[in-house]
């Protein structure tokens, strides 16, 4: 999926070919009610890990406040070890679980901003959900929003926390 990502860029009249896996018959889980439901739907996850890592507890909160304004609603997941109650009052457009299906969520959004992890970003590609990849503490995360970007898929920004306002912001849906 991501071959000759490293490489030198097509020209720009090669024609790009996008791999789009199609949903089983069921679209999963319903997703809850909040924003306006016309609105572009954005997916904020930065894994399962990033909630049990102390120095990056403020991710969370930074990107719900980079997306407060947006014309989207915003869906984000902060993993088991998050309390959502304990981010604080949402803006109007987000809403905050623990966990939701990946697959169901990414079958209706628009966008996603995550953290550039393997199961993250494949699950993005495969439902041709345009990515905004922030790496946060690894370097497969780096790799993962390189390749990202080189092959047209999304874009990516410096690593570390103190980016996630600048990703949020070069969110493609926002």
């Amino acid at each position: 999926m991501l071959d000759h990502s490293g490489g030198l860029a097509p020209p720009a009249s090669a024609d790009f070919l996008r791999f789009h896996e199609r949903p089983p018959a069921s679209n999963g889980p319903r997703l809850p009610d909040w924003g306006d439901p016309a609105a572009p739907l954005v997916y904020v996850t930065f894994g399962s890990v990033t909630g049990s890592l102390p120095s990056f507890a403020g991710v969370f909160r930074q990107a719900l406040d980079a997306l407060a304004e947006v014309d989207a609603r915003v869906l984000m997941t902060v993993g088991r070890k998050v309390d959502p109650d304990a981010l604080g009052p949402l803006p109007f457009n987000a809403h905050v679980k623990q966990w939701w299906p990946q697959d169901a969520v990414l079958r209706r959004a628009a966008a996603m901003l995550g953290h550039g992890g393997f199961g993250t970003t494949m699950g993005a590609l495969a439902a041709g959900v345009r990515q905004v990849v922030v790496p946060l503490f690894t370097s497969d995360q780096v790799v993962n929003g390189d390749h990202v970007a080189a092959v047209g898929a999304g874009l990516t920004v410096e690593r570390g926390p103190t980016s996630v306002q600048l990703a949020a912001a070069e969110c493609p849906a926002c």
